[in-house]
């Protein structure tokens, strides 16, 4: 069997196809085809929800009189019918019940905590236009904590109805054309569904949990999934210094996995740099639901960053511009100019965007928060 053919792509620098690969099996010596091809998974037509119009229990003599099994059956209380004309088993509710509901299922199948908060973006936008309820099955149910939207149920799980991630390739070539990631997704959530194409929004509410740490700071997260993604660790320090001798209180948080706790002892090793590693989601999601500002890769950490409105600067060079943070409006990314790549990203561009885009994002969280309460 002859060996696939390699394309051309420079060691050490990110590619879309190599990374799609690496997900689905295949090696990461940019070989054109996987290893084998991903899983394909069934896509439930829809996934049946109890009458939201329950009423009070029939009583036993009701359901004889109505013949009806022994099953625990209930009044529908629905507005558009007589009271107590129609029954519901508590089971699940019958077609010819108007208070029957049927929820769109969506998943990610994926790893990333970032893709799942993108996917959250699909769900809120599904439920606003399909007028159905969406469950959206998430393998990270625990960092979408305090998320509300009309019609959208979070659930522990995977792998259960149409994935947002189905065309990779596909993303990797139209978002050279500027069509973003919560854009693609949901095209393809809406292909798999057999529903119009909608708009994806974020969620009506984002509640911020407890803070960790009583004292402003700011937050770096210094690891994305893939070394390819991370800025150097010299300029980490260099970052962590500046941002000390500014008076500020600086803290990081790096996940268990891999290298990374040794990793960022090394990085902030001497410096007054509060260290949060291994910890459990909660506890990081109020570390960066709270803070004054986060400075971080492309990563997940950046997308949670980015759903509590958190002003937020990302090192990025992978995908274009706004691609994957078009939902985002507090995440503002620095970007390489030319070939210098991430490496040649340097501190001062950090500390450049830094404050005036906290600044910008306190006054735009006010205004929002003096509209909203109608004033």
């Amino acid at each position: 069997m002859s060996q696939p053919e390699s394309h051309k792509c420079s060691p050490r620098v990110w590619c879309a196809l190599c990374d799609f690969n690496e997900k689905v099996g295949g090696r990461r010596n940019h070989p054109k085809a996987p290893r084998r091809s991903p899983p394909v998974k069934p896509v439930p037509a829809r996934l049946l929800l109890p009458c939201v119009n329950l009423g009070g229990e029939l009583t036993a003599a009701e359901r004889q009189t109505r013949n009806l099994d022994s099953r625990r059956w209930a009044r529908c209380n629905h507005p558009d019918r007589p009271l107590g004309e129609a029954v519901c088993a508590c089971t699940g509710c019958g077609r010819g019940c108007r208070g029957y509901s049927a929820a769109l299922s969506i998943h990610h199948s994926a790893r990333s905590i970032g893709d799942e908060v993108v996917s959250l973006y699909v769900a809120c936008g599904l439920a606003d236009e399909s007028d159905k309820a969406v469950v959206l099955h998430a393998r990270h149910a625990p960092w979408l904590a305090g998320v509300e939207h009309p019609g959208v149920t979070i659930r522990q799980g995977d792998g259960v109805g149409a994935d947002c991630q189905i065309d990779f390739k596909g993303e990797a070539r139209e978002s050279r054309r500027g069509v973003s990631r919560a854009e693609w997704y949901s095209r393809k959530v809406a292909e798999q569904l057999g529903v119009p194409v909608f708009t994806p929004t974020r969620p009506m509410i984002v509640s911020k949990p407890p803070p960790v740490l009583s004292d402003p700071y700011t937050l770096l997260v210094p690891f994305a999934n893939g070394a390819d993604r991370d800025w150097p660790a010299e300029r980490w320090r260099q970052l962590a210094v500046s941002l000390i001798g500014q008076g500020r209180r600086v803290e990081a948080t790096a996940a268990s996995w891999g290298d990374q706790p040794a990793r960022i002892r090394a990085m902030f090793a001497g410096l007054t740099v509060g260290l949060h590693v291994a910890r459990q989601a909660a506890h990081v999601v109020g570390l960066i639901a709270n803070a004054s500002a986060v400075v971080g890769n492309d990563s997940g950490m950046a997308h949670i960053a980015g759903l509590h409105r958190v002003p937020t600067v990302v090192v990025q060079a992978a995908w274009p511009a706004g691609h994957v943070h078009s939902l985002a409006p507090s995440v503002r990314e620095v970007r390489p100019v030319g070939g210098e790549g991430l490496a040649g990203i340097g501190v001062e561009r950090v500390l450049a965007v830094l404050p005036q885009h906290e600044l910008d994002a306190r006054l735009g969280d006010r205004v929002q928060r003096l509209v909203g309460a109608g004033c």
